[in-house]
């Protein structure tokens, strides 16, 4: 029996002030260090320029916030990819033919190319963090591993409302497409060339569907 909306209503959640405050500060410590990291890379900024940055906080406001430099970082990863993550779903949604997908792709790479290029910059930083940081590893680990299975699923759902299957298994197709993204920014970041044209071709290869199997008649 259906439910009426009033009973599956959901009640929203109610901060104190206290808690208010705690979310803005953090939500504007998070914009100000992804807009510093993008521009000049993790290294070269400091936490006394996040926190100034966003509105005159100490740097201890940013430790109170998110613990360490790396735990900063991580979260504007995490954080940048809940906003792409929706993008690209939609874009992928929009799609009435396999062919509409790598079109939508295109255009999709086309728009992040300028973040791609801003998280190639930080990528050494990051990875030489994780290196000697157990807990930045497991963290990065799981974000890639979050990243990798929230493509699959993309894809997993395309084959089944395109009534389709790739040439190429969605969880193989989801790495090499990260793969591929975080290559040719870092390639484009040292040749300044808009590598979207490649990024085209490859997906193109990457999600061909298989051909129809032929009947064999008896």
């Amino acid at each position: 029996m259906p439910t009426t909306p009033s009973s599956t209503a959901i009640e929203p959640v109610r901060l104190s002030p206290r808690e208010r405050q705690k979310a803005e500060t953090r939500s504007l410590i998070l914009a100000a260090a992804e807009q510093l990291f993008a521009e000049r890379g993790y290294a070269l900024v400091s936490l006394d320029e996040v926190g100034e940055l966003a509105g005159g906080y100490s740097k201890g406001a940013v430790y109170a916030s998110f613990g360490t430099k790396a735990d900063l970082l991580l979260a504007v990863l995490e954080h940048d990819f809940a906003g792409v993550s929706d993008a690209l779903a939609a874009a992928l949604q929009a799609a009435r033919k396999p062919e509409d997908m790598v079109d939508a792709l295109a255009t999709w790479h086309g728009e992040r190319l300028e973040s791609g290029r801003a998280w190639s910059r930080m990528l050494p930083d990051l990875l030489a963090t994780a290196r000697y940081d157990e807990a930045a590893r497991e963290r990065l680990d799981g974000h890639l591993a979050f990243v990798e299975n929230a493509i699959t699923e993309l894809l997993t759902e395309q084959e089944g409302r395109l009534g389709i299957k790739f040439e190429v298994r969605p969880p193989v197709a989801a790495a090499l497409a990260i793969a591929t993204f975080h290559g040719l920014a870092v390639r484009s970041l040292v040749n300044g060339q808009d590598p979207t044209e490649l990024f085209t071709e490859s997906m193109r290869g990457l999600l061909r569907p298989r051909p129809p199997r032929k009947r064999t008649t008896r």
